[in-house]
């Protein structure tokens, strides 16, 4: 039996999915090229509709998006991703010609892990990935189910409803989506202190 030391641990590439999610060829092509260096499988969305289909159907370890796309505009691929069961946790990066500071910390607060401009070196590519693996999937998904269990909260007692059957079993689904949100991030707090 061969023991594998850590030196040698770090060179056995494990295959990581990515999904990229970009219309334009060029672009395509280079990140293409990038995320192969980098140990990912890269899936292509050429259109925001694609990108969606591919979130609720697959789980990543990191989605890279472009902000403007065809169809459907990178926020609601954003929000698609975090109210997403397989991708809540997944590392997120726009990837965008049109990045400024304003525009950064917007993307930042609709959910996104990293900004990257269009034209990126692999260097930065890296680094960005890298940066958005300093949080662990568990804390992000966590962060974001709480987002999404907060909103529907809010809109539970903000609606005008009569306190009958109806807003009880909501209020009953929610309490308990809590409960098991809660439970499983024990969990996993149990699992990577230890």
């Amino acid at each position: 039996m061969e023991i594998v030391n850590e030196e040698q641990q770090q060179d056995i590439n494990i295959l990581k999915r990515a999904l990229l999610v970009e219309d334009y060829v060029p672009c395509c092509k280079i990140m293409t090229h990038s995320l192969h260096k980098l140990g990912y499988q890269v899936d292509l969305a050429v259109d925001g509709m694609t990108a969606i289909k591919n979130i609720q159907s697959k789980a990543y370890d990191l989605i890279l998006a472009d902000i403007r796309l065809s169809e459907i505009s990178g926020r609601d691929v954003i929000q698609n991703v975090r109210d997403s069961t397989l991708n809540t946790g997944t590392p997120l990066i726009i990837w965008s010609a049109f990045v400024n500071q304003n525009n950064e910390e917007k993307y930042l607060a609709w959910g996104v892990d990293g900004v990257l401009i269009k034209a990126c070196s692999y260097r930065q590519l890296k680094n960005t990935i890298q940066q958005c693996f300093k949080t662990p999937k568990y804390k992000r998904k966590f962060y974001f189910q709480l987002k999404i269990l907060i909103k529907k909260w809010n809109e539970l007692f903000t609606e005008r409803t009569v306190l009958g059957t109806d807003f009880v079993d909501r209020f009953k689904s929610i309490l308990w989506e809590g409960l098991t949100i809660a439970e499983e991030y024990q969990q996993w707090l149990k699992f990577h202190t230890k």
